[in-house]
């Protein structure tokens, strides 16, 4: 496998800083066309860069296998890769850092370490054997969902880790998931760390949506207890019945609401200190265009993917939305995986694929 079929890819869709970048739209494409294969499109306030990052090759951690990302989370400068392996033996979770420069480009390692990892066809469950998902919460402790990589052997629990950062990355938490998630990999569609709560600024749940499940698993990371809330609506004007709603994914706003993207593509919202055990009560907002896939909030927007049509639509975030408010701001053929911010203005989207032989 040649060094530029291994690195692992992510986009750039639109900045906030458009006419700075328009000024130095020459100096950076001279720059990158010395490292690695760049095209940078400028389409009037979007600005997309279609880039390859050299800033990802796995080969140096010591991967030289086929692989895919299945989710990324990003810290300040550093990065946090769930990666899948065809072999299944290789470590799961690599860290590595956004590049500061053109020129160096931080070598990526296994996180925290290869011990911490399953490494060979004999299971131990208590190492990490197939990490899936990661978030840094306030007190800067890694979250890691590690759920079990063979569906047909299913023989290892779902389990959340907890790294402390403050104490050199040393492992703090270790929680069983498999009591509310009896479910398969694939089965898990969404997991978020919620809102900080409090005058401490900690995030008190880590919330899962699960998929045909009509309620929000959440874990309280004060009390170490789980919860499932069921999901309710009254999706109809003319029924004053609350019916049950199936979530696909969840987002927070900067007002500590919840807000939840249903299977039929509609959007809901509720206050998160209105959760009871009884049920959490939505509020339809309105539709989105399908769907969708790894819905985030901004100020005043709110962004998501559809895999299904390799779209990209932005929406305000506002009561009563329709489909005309929903605006596609990109389009493409790949199978777009995860969008996330990375610096106040940026929108980027990872794509789900195979990087082969």
């Amino acid at each position: 496998m040649s060094n530029d079929n291994r690195r692992s890819h992510y986009f750039l869709l639109r900045s906030s800083k458009t006419q700075k970048c328009k000024k130095r739209y020459n100096r950076v494409l001279t720059e990158f066309e010395s490292t690695t294969t760049t095209v940078i499109i400028l389409l009037t306030a979007l600005i997309v860069f279609n880039t390859s990052s050299a800033s990802w090759l796995l080969t140096r951690c010591g991967l030289n296998e086929p692989y895919r990302v299945l989710h990324l989370s990003t810290n300040n400068n550093h990065v946090y890769l769930s990666i899948e392996t065809k072999s299944k033996i290789f470590p799961t979770l690599i860290e590595t850092e956004w590049p500061t420069t053109c020129v160096r480009f931080p070598i990526p390692k296994v996180f925290p370490h290869r011990s911490f990892h399953n490494t060979n066809h004999h299971r131990n469950c208590r190492l990490i054997q197939q990490a899936r998902w990661s978030q840094m919460d306030n007190f800067q402790r890694l979250w890691v969902m590690d759920f079990d990589w063979s569906a047909k052997q299913n023989n290892c629990l779902p389990k959340l880790l907890a790294f402390d950062f403050m104490r050199q990355g040393m492992e703090v938490l270790r929680i069983d998931c498999h009591k509310f998630m009896k479910i398969k990999p694939e089965q898990l569609l969404d997991i978020k760390l919620g809102p900080a709560m409090g005058k401490r600024g900690m995030e008190q749940f880590i919330y899962f949506i699960l998929a045909i499940d009509t309620h929000l698993v959440a874990y309280d990371i004060f009390e170490q207890k789980w919860f499932r809330y069921p999901l309710l609506s009254k999706k109809y004007k003319d029924v004053a019945v609350s019916l049950p709603v199936k979530p696909r994914n969840v987002a927070f706003s900067h007002q500590k609401e919840i807000l939840i993207a249903d299977e039929d593509g509609k959007l809901y919202i509720s206050n998160s200190s209105e959760i009871v055990n009884a049920g959490l009560q939505l509020k339809l907002l309105g539709s989105l265009l399908g769907s969708v896939e790894s819905l985030l909030v901004d100020r005043n927007d709110m962004f998501y993917a559809i895999p299904a049509f390799g779209a990209v639509v932005r929406c305000p975030r506002k009561h009563n939305i329709t489909a005309e408010d929903n605006e596609i701001i990109y389009l493409t053929t790949r199978n777009i995986k995860q969008i996330f911010f990375r610096t106040k203005g940026s929108l980027y989207f990872l794509i789900d694929r195979w990087q082969e032989d």
